[in-house]
């Protein structure tokens, strides 16, 4: 089975709290290995029928998925799949993942849970219920069952990684730390590793460490417009204006709709005295995110008088 991080990119944003984005696990194409009793399929013909059955619905849900990004038709697709073959453990995985993107959180923990009972070894669960819970805010439950996937291969950086950003949302700056040191022990590019250990360590007041393991994300991942983000918005704080202004407007060329971005870069504007510049970036997160524009407005009102004619003073 293909896997892939969940990948929380802890933004430094002025003035908001700590924000994060996850990136799910690849969806499970099922091939029968993992679905269902190799034993209980050659026992009783009718069982086979409705694996295979369930494996072809199961794989057109990961195709609406992954292709089309309709989440809605694919949990759909996957309801029919366990409907079928209930101990298809992939269709029930992918389902729980599916949930997790159109925000049912809550059902989306159900699903894992459950998941976890009947097949406790299944360390794509306990990934899963580790991103529905962290969605959810549920964050002790989170780092439970990442600490659990870390546990069952503990070869597996991405796991580590994992742990580390949900104790560092919990506040666990010391024990997050530790996790992605092992993390990049284990992968020694591993660049959102770096990247999220340095937001770590910048909490913890650790600066001039903070910025070399942003540096190194930079380094081993230029075009990321999280990394640079992450990178620009410290030195931002730090006081290095013409650096962090470098690599926010890189990160906002990469990225153009990435609100973190937008919004550090016209914090920067705005340390600059760039009036007109900081109102061009509001303009833009005002289609993006109406709460961190209402943000980015206390700023410049803070700063300047408002004019009204270069804000949006009402939203469809």
């Amino acid at each position: 089975m293909k896997k892939q991080i969940i990948y929380i990119f802890v933004i430094i944003s002025l003035s908001l709290t700590v924000n994060a984005q996850l990136k799910s696990r690849n969806f499970d194409l099922g091939d029968g290995n993992q679905s269902l009793s190799t034993n209980l399929a050659k026992e009783n013909s009718l069982e086979s029928k409705n694996l295979s059955t369930a494996i072809e619905l199961n794989n057109q849900g990961v195709r609406k998925a992954v292709v089309e990004n309709n989440y809605e038709q694919a949990t759909a697709l996957f309801r029919q799949a366990i409907a079928i073959a209930p101990q298809c453990f992939n269709c029930r995985y992918n389902l729980g993942s599916a949930l997790t993107k159109i925000e049912n959180y809550k059902e989306a923990t159900q699903v894992f849970n459950q998941l976890i009972a009947d097949k406790p070894e299944y360390a794509n669960a306990y990934y899963g219920l580790g991103e529905a819970s962290y969605y959810g805010s549920h964050f002790s439950e989170s780092i439970k069952a990442y600490r659990r996937a870390a546990e069952l291969d503990p070869q597996d950086a991405m796991a580590f990684c994992n742990l580390a950003i949900a104790l560092h949302q919990n506040k666990e700056y010391k024990d997050a730390l530790q996790n992605f040191d092992k993390a990049i022990k284990l992968k020694s590019d591993f660049v959102e590793a770096y990247s999220n250990r340095g937001v770590t360590l910048y909490a913890m007041e650790r600066y001039k460490e903070a910025l070399e393991s942003l540096r190194q994300a930079v380094a081993l991942k230029p075009d990321s417009a999280e990394v640079l983000t992450n990178l620009g918005a410290a030195l931002l704080e730090l006081g290095k204006r013409k650096e962090s202004h470098k690599y926010l407007l890189e990160a906002v060329r990469l990225k153009p709709d990435y609100k973190f971005a937008i919004y550090n870069l016209a914090m920067s504007f705005i340390e600059r005295d760039e009036r007109n510049a900081a109102y061009d970036q509001l303009a833009k997160l005002q289609k993006l995110d109406m709460d961190m524009a209402e943000q980015l407005k206390k700023q410049l009102g803070q700063k300047y008088v408002i004019d009204a004619s270069q804000v949006k003073t009402s939203y469809k």
